[in-house]
C-alpha cells in the first residue's frame, strides 16, 4: 500500500471522526436534521476508508 493511499484512508478516517462530534454537537443543540446530515456523511467517510483499505472499486448507478 503506497504511503499516498495510507494518508487519503488517515484524512477520512480523520474527516469521519470529526463529522461524527459535529452530528453529536448538533443533536445536544436541537438541530436532529442536521445531525442526520452529518452522520450519514461521517459513515460515508468512514466507508470510504474502509473500502480503499480493502481495494474494493464502486460504481455508482446510473439511471
Amino acid at each position: 500500500m503506497s504511503s499516498e493511499l495510507i494518508e487519503l484512508i488517515n484524512y477520512r478516517i480523520s474527516r469521519s471522526r470529526e463529522t461524527l462530534l459535529e452530528a453529536e454537537t448538533m443533536l445536544q443543540s436541537g438541530f436532529l436534521n442536521g445531525s442526520i446530515n452529518r452522520t450519514y456523511y461521517a459513515c460515508y467517510y468512514a466507508i470510504s476508508a474502509l473500502l480503499l483499505k480493502h481495494d474494493i472499486k464502486t460504481q455508482t448507478q446510473r439511471s
